[in-house]
């Protein structure tokens, strides 16, 4: 059954707050609960750049065929956002494959929510894991998504938004996602949580970007007792799984590249994953 939208979009406000409350400037909680409220519907118009698109369709939503209610996957990108111009369509079609498969896809776009195309060092993970709750809290009041059954994947700064959002949870909690999956995080900033929601931490061995070395090192911290996977691809670049790209860019910060076998690899366990 469907919760209330107003008993989910609360529980999301509680659980922003807390995710807020350690990050750096402060800045993010009064935008992150603005969303929440504005997604409820309790505010007017909101002010430019606080919705995702616009206040009537907030998030772009991939649907699959038939009436539902489907499983949902919350898609959160990295640093270049939905359509980096190295690879314009490759969101889409991550999306399309998994709408075919019977999920709908809700993008969760906190650059264009800022009015931005890129990070720029402006947008923490604390940032992005309050706007992953947002969408989650938005996603249970949707009649078309089963609101058990709903994921999030992140990719770079969107997984270490999806760690970010983890980490703010207090122990026994309602988690606002049954799983998540992210894609080479930057586990540097993130610190070590008690709440329980499956993971699935996908990492190259060659990142130059990213610290696979930190995630392993944040595994371990975290105890054999989390329901955390750890895949390591020792060959891969960061973006390995982006079939756009050559198998080695290079580019301020650090070389990306495509690997044909860590993606395909990648790809399986994620199907394994959300499939249990």
């Amino acid at each position: 059954m469907l919760r209330p939208a107003t008993a989910a979009l609360a529980s999301c406000v509680s659980a922003v707050s807390r995710v807020r409350a350690g990050a750096a400037h402060g800045r993010g909680a009064p935008r992150a609960l603005a969303a929440a409220a504005l997604l409820a519907g309790t505010l007017g118009a909101p002010p430019p750049g606080w919705s995702q698109t616009d206040p009537a369709a907030p998030y772009r939503v991939v649907m699959p065929q038939g009436p539902g209610p489907h499983p949902a996957l919350l898609f959160v990108s990295g640093c270049s956002g939905f359509t980096p111009h190295e690879a314009p369509h490759h969101y889409a079609r991550i999306a399309n494959g998994f709408a075919a498969g019977g999920y709908v896809v809700l993008f969760v776009d906190y650059l264009g929510a800022r009015g931005r195309e890129r990070c720029g060092g402006l947008v923490p993970p604390s940032e992005v894991a309050g706007d992953i709750l947002a969408a989650a809290a938005y996603a249970r009041t949707r009649p078309f998504i089963r609101s058990s059954e709903i994921d999030v994947i992140g990719w770079s700064r969107g997984g270490s938004g999806v760690l970010s959002m983890i980490a703010g949870l207090p122990a026994g909690a309602p988690p606002p996602v049954r799983a998540a999956v992210a894609y080479y995080p930057e586990c540097y900033v993130a610190t070590p949580w008690e709440a329980r929601i499956p993971l699935l931490m996908l990492l190259a061995g060659q990142d130059e970007l990213s610290s696979t070395p930190a995630c392993q090192d944040l595994v371990k911290r975290l105890g054999a007792s989390q329901p955390i996977e750890v895949r390591v691809y020792p060959d891969a670049r960061h973006a390995f799984d982006v079939p756009d790209l050559p198998p080695l860019l290079r580019r301020p910060g650090g070389a990306i590249g495509h690997d044909p076998e860590a993606a395909a690899a990648a790809r399986e366990e994620v199907k394994r994953f959300l499939a249990r």
